[in-house]
């Protein structure tokens, strides 16, 4: 049998939520997923013991991870808009990146930050220092 946990991020507590219908009880929150997945792997066949839930002889954890953020449907309009506000904010392009992606300056944090399509376009405003949401 496969147990499915279902992962959802919660932007207000800025935490992972896991929950799952076929382990009763299971409810974990974690900042982090791999943190998270090393405690149901723990807690998981614990519940199903405590709740006298029907084991099978080899079972598994299926993880599912959603995660909804806005990003732009068209990624060179996305891109064209970010490096837009970014450089009206005095960040400014410092190199091409050893992957897909570019390297910018932002003197507001004096950090090095990196724009690319895995991006979306509220993380790099953050990253960058700029409060601007999409």
């Amino acid at each position: 049998m496969e147990y499915v946990v279902q992962f959802i991020w919660d932007d207000e507590a800025d935490v992972w939520i896991a929950q799952s219908d076929d382990i009763p009880g299971l409810v974990l929150e974690g900042g982090s997923l791999d943190a998270l997945f090393e405690r149901i792997r723990f807690a998981a066949p614990e519940l199903l013991e405590l709740n006298k839930t029907k084991k099978s002889p080899s079972p598994s954890i299926c993880f599912r991870v959603e995660r909804h953020e806005k990003v732009f449907a068209e990624m060179a309009e996305y891109e064209k808009k970010v490096r837009e506000i970014i450089a009206q904010y005095g960040c400014s392009f410092v190199r091409h990146g050893k992957g897909d992606h570019d390297i910018y300056y932002s003197p507001m944090t004096k950090r090095n930050f990196t724009v690319d399509s895995n991006h979306t376009a509220n993380a790099i405003m953050k990253q960058s220092g700029i409060d601007w949401h999409f």
